[in-house]
C-alpha cells in the first residue's frame, strides 16, 4: 500500500460537496475548492445570519404579542413593557452592525463612523440593561 503524501490528502469543499486535492502548504487546511466557492460561502453565511436575526426577531414579537393577550394591555407589568423595548433596541443594534459588517464588505473590514455609531448604541443598551 504507497504511503499518503499531503499531495495526496483529498477533502470535500464545506459549499459544494465536491471533492478535491488539498494543497500541501504550512497553515490551516484550505475548506473551499476555489476562492469562488469560498466567498459564495461567506456571502450565504451572512444571508444566513440575517435571516435568522430576522426570525429571531419575529419569535420576539410574537411571545411579547403573546404576553400582551394573555395579560391585557393595560395590566402588563411595567417591567415586561421595558424589555419589550430594549429587545427592540437589541435587533434594531443587531440590524445595524449587519448592515455595517454588508455595507463594509466583511467582519475584516470597517467603516469607522457607522462602527462607532453601532458601539455608542451597544454601550448605551449595556446600561439600560443594567439598570
Amino acid at each position: 500500500m504507497p504511503s499518503l503524501t499531503p499531495e495526496d490528502l483529498s477533502a470535500f469543499c464545506l459549499r459544494c460537496h465536491t471533492e478535491f486535492t488539498r494543497p500541501a502548504q504550512p497553515g490551516r487546511p484550505a475548506l473551499y475548492c476555489t476562492p469562488v466557492c469560498r466567498t459564495e460561502a461567506y456571502r450565504e453565511l451572512r444571508q444566513a445570519r440575517a435571516r435568522l436575526a430576522h426570525f429571531e426577531g419575529v419569535v420576539a414579537d410574537l411571545r411579547r404579542t403573546v404576553l400582551y393577550l394573555e395579560r391585557g394591555d393595560d395590566s402588563a407589568p411595567q417591567e415586561h413593557i421595558r424589555h419589550a423595548h430594549l429587545q427592540d433596541l437589541q435587533r434594531a443594534l443587531d440590524r445595524a452592525r449587519g448592515t455595517a459588517e454588508a455595507l463594509a464588505g466583511g467582519p475584516e473590514r470597517s467603516l469607522p463612523p457607522l462602527e462607532a455609531l453601532v458601539e455608542a448604541a451597544a454601550q448605551v443598551m449595556t446600561d439600560l440593561s443594567s439598570e
